[in-house]
């Protein structure tokens, strides 16, 4: 049994030699020291270990990295479907910031780096054709009876090359002239004439976060995957969208930032008396209106989500489901950058009913302005 210890302890020093050695840290007897209290001091498993095979652990890395591609796949599709009618129905709003679009998103291995491509290819089924993937609801594609799935032989406004820029796209596809597809559907070729929309040019974008969260930074929305699946249905998820576009249409970002601005012009007259303020003054003037935003954010969302052609009745229980993810925000905190969740519910319920009565009465669905 001494043999059997003493074998043990120099196997372990003879280990921990080699460790130590590499990084030049002790010598040889405080590294059997720590053997003997790692053997002593830590457990173990006591169940035998399951063997992996090195190849068969490489094709489930490869199987789950598919899977992970064509969820992202899916939900960045969804947003952008569910948000182009959002998009479409605010452009009274966007004024100059208006692009035309077909209401389509193709994608053609071509357009992807080459490293990338063999893995679109197996998740996704993107090869070297321009296909269709997504046919956006009450989009100009969707109308002129284009399909998931057709591929674009040809187009009368050209075919997106790769790394084509914004501008560059615009420049060919006027907007009110109809743009001709011919089409591959299964075994047939199909032509159609699509009129451009014009939509808001605020781009979506998702992002692999499971935070539940979406913002806008005054040119581009974000919506969350924590955000994506807690939206339990699209009319869920167009809320959201719609109001992330309102702060950007009503400039919320600018308007924040002149707020802020004025607070350091306080920070800079501090400074030049001799008081460090710490910045207080420009954090005030940040958050200055904060929860006022939200609320507006939310009132002319509430009229772009109507305006899509989502039913608003019942669009407040995303505030009540919101509660239970976040108990913490159904009390009214003035320090708290967004109203409670309580006031937001009732708020988003209160206008549901003057946009049911504005429906009724045949008025335009515009939001209410405040009293000067």
């Amino acid at each position: 049994m001494l043999r059997s210890i003493r074998e043990s302890f120099l196997g372990s020093c003879a280990l921990l030699d080699s460790a130590f050695a590499q990084v030049k840290v002790v010598g040889r007897l405080w590294s059997c020291i720590l053997a003997c209290s790692l053997a002593a001091g830590c457990a173990a498993p006591v169940t035998q270990r399951v063997a992996v095979d090195d190849r068969a652990r490489a094709a489930e890395e490869q199987a789950q990295q598919a899977l992970a591609l064509q969820s992202e796949f899916a939900m960045t599709l969804r947003l952008w479907s569910v948000g182009y009618g959002v998009l479409k129905a605010a452009k009274a709003d966007c004024t100059e910031m208006l692009r035309p679009s077909l209401g389509i998103y193709t994608l053609s291995s071509e357009q992807l780096p080459v490293a990338a491509r063999s893995r679109a290819l197996q998740s996704v089924g993107v090869d070297a054709s321009q296909r269709i993937f997504a046919v956006y609801r009450s989009g100009a594609a969707e109308a002129a009876g284009v399909k998931p799935g057709d591929v674009i032989l040809s187009s009368s406004a050209g075919v997106k090359p790769a790394k084509e820029s914004r501008g560059d796209a615009l420049q060919r596809m006027p907007a009110g002239v109809p743009v001709k597809l011919t089409l591959q559907r299964g075994g047939e070729t199909v032509v159609v004439d699509v009129v451009p929309d014009m939509v808001c040019d605020y781009p979506l974008q998702y992002r692999a976060s499971g935070d539940i969260n979406a913002f806008a930074d005054g040119s581009i929305i974000y919506v969350t995957r924590g955000m994506m699946r807690f939206a339990s249905d699209d009319r869920e998820l167009a809320l959201v969208i719609a109001h992330e576009l309102a702060h950007n249409t009503m400039g919320h970002r600018g308007k924040k930032s002149a707020n802020a601005t004025v607070g350091l012009l306080f920070d800079v007259l501090g400074a030049a008396a001799g008081v460090n303020t710490r910045g207080a003054f420009s954090d005030v003037g940040a958050r200055a209106f904060s929860q006022d935003f939200e609320r507006e954010a939310d009132h002319v969302g509430m009229y772009y989500l109507a305006q899509a052609g989502y039913p608003t009745e019942g669009a407040a229980q995303f505030w009540r489901r919101m509660a239970t993810e976040h108990p913490a925000s159904i009390r009214t905190n003035l320090s708290a950058t967004h109203p409670a969740t309580a006031e937001r519910f009732i708020a988003l319920e209160r206008i549901a009913t003057d946009i049911r009565d504005k429906q009724g009465r045949g008025e335009p669905l515009t939001p209410v302005k405040a009293k000067p």
